[in-house]
């Protein structure tokens, strides 16, 4: 399910809502975890502008190896460097880095160093299940904010450990820990602190439809390193649910909802209790326009596991997607008890209340939501539109000025500031705020209805 844009009139501005892919807890790894994971992390330095991660996994000598995902590294007309945990800075040399295997993102890179790193101890990533817990450690990038990439370390639960599927870049192992850009390639450890798995693919908080987060179980690179073949081949029996549902994730990042919903029907012919892939399923069938259906499958997801507050969150989506606010509300104070920290059900209540005409309600989930999360974006819009129809217009750009700071390639904030504008009677400002969205959306493509109602408003303004 993705983000909801809509302009339903000429100066009613854009709601944004949120729906949350999978179980993300947004919690720091258990101490003991975290100083492990810590020590063993390494930060990949990308042109002095982007970043990736890294994990020590052997000493020669003076040569340390560090293995990371292969994407982090492929451009060999960057500079690279890896920092390690204690600060220092190691230049790298990878043009002649390359995949360990094309179809795996993995690589190992290599620097010389007299001092003394700690090693990540290898676990047995095959006899990892669903629901273990599982932490992923790695590096946030800088922002505007933060001008350094900062160390950081999420728990979560394994979704899926498809040990007999062939999954993109070899990503099997399925997890919901809510990772951030600049922590591929960072270590996946278990409750021992041992390393089962290296983050390759996660969510953009702008670019949720990925709807996963996976990592290259350990066992991969021990039998590639081995000369053995990297996927365990079916004995017998055919498939695990596990890996249908990884399957159908791989499926679903790419858009293809109907093959996604085939793989899904599978996982959960197989296991008829599996409730993540009722939920994902009931994700993809929203995605197709089938809200009846969705509503089924967060139903049953519920219904499997009463404390789902993600299948609470999206049922309250789809509920509000069709007019039935009061039904949606319902569903988001039932995930905000159950989960509190789940901060974009505060922003999706938000909505429904504003929809409603509860102004000020509205204005306190919002409040809510900056308040747990002040990088959300959305948050500072959809509290924007409040403002704005509260007659707050110095507010309301002062709201979206604090969400184009932290995502600046989305048109409707730029169209909620330029309105604000056009009201105060700084008409420039204002066409050239909803010039810029004209911009974006041209760019992005696929939105040509509210590119013609932002070129009505420009002209009107002019």
């Amino acid at each position: 399910m993705n983000y909801k844009y809509t302009i339903p009139s000429l100066f009613i501005l854009t709601s944004i809502t949120l729906t949350q892919p999978a179980i993300a807890q947004g919690l720091s790894c258990n101490q003991e975890v975290d100083e492990i994971a810590q020590k063993i992390t390494v930060l990949i330095d990308i042109n002095n502008k982007y970043n990736g991660s890294g994990v020590l996994i052997k000493r020669d000598s003076n040569t340390y190896t560090v293995l990371t995902a292969f994407h982090n590294v492929k451009d060999p007309n960057f500079k690279y460097a890896i920092v390690t945990p204690d600060g220092q800075r190691y230049p790298l040399n990878v043009q002649n880095i390359q995949p360990l295997r094309t179809d795996v993102d993995l690589t190992v890179v290599r620097f010389n160093s007299s001092q003394v790193y700690q090693l990540a101890k290898f676990g047995n990533s095959d006899v990892v299940k669903r629901r273990d817990n599982v932490y992923v450690g790695g590096f946030r990038p800088q922002n505007g904010a933060i001008p350094i990439p900062l160390y950081d370390c999420f728990d979560g639960q394994v979704s899926a450990n498809a040990t007999q599927a062939k999954i993109d870049g070899g990503a099997s192992l399925i997890y919901t820990n809510p990772t951030v850009k600049g922590m591929s390639g960072g270590p996946v450890l278990n409750q021992q602190g041992e390393l089962i798995a290296i983050h390759v693919r996660g969510d953009e908080y702008d670019n949720r439809s990925m709807n996963r987060y996976a990592g290259v179980p350990i066992q991969t690179f021990v039998k590639i390193a081995g000369g053995m073949p990297i996927i365990n081949q079916p004995q017998g029996g055919g498939l695990k649910p596990d890996n249908y549902y990884a399957l159908a994730g791989d499926k679903y990042a790419k858009r293809d909802y109907k093959g996604a919903i085939v793989a899904y029907n599978e996982a959960i012919r197989l296991d008829s209790k599996y409730a993540e892939a009722y939920f994902r399923r009931g994700n993809a069938r929203s995605d197709l326009g089938d809200k009846p259906a969705a509503i089924a499958d967060f139903n049953q997801a519920i219904k499997i596991n009463p404390q789902y507050a993600e299948a609470f969150n999206n049922r309250g989506n789809v509920h509000s997607f069709l007019g039935d606010k009061q039904a949606a509300i319902a569903d988001y104070n039932q995930a905000i008890k159950i989960n509190p920290n789940l901060v974009q059900v505060y922003n999706n209540r938000g909505i429904a209340r504003y929809e409603l005409g509860d102004k000020q309600g509205a204005m306190a989930d919002y409040n809510e939501a900056i308040k747990r999360n002040p990088n959300d974006p959305y948050a500072y819009h959809n509290r924007g539109n409040a403002r704005y129809e509260l007659g707050d217009n110095q507010g309301a750009i002062d709201d979206f000025n604090q969400a184009i700071k932290r995502n600046p390639n989305l048109a409707e904030h730029y169209i909620g500031r330029g309105l604000a504008y056009a009201v105060l009677g700084n008409k420039l400002q204002g066409i050239s705020d909803l010039q810029q969205a004209v911009k974006l959306y041209q760019q992005q493509g696929g939105n040509e209805e509210s590119l013609r109602k932002v070129q009505d408003i420009i002209r009107k303004l002019q």
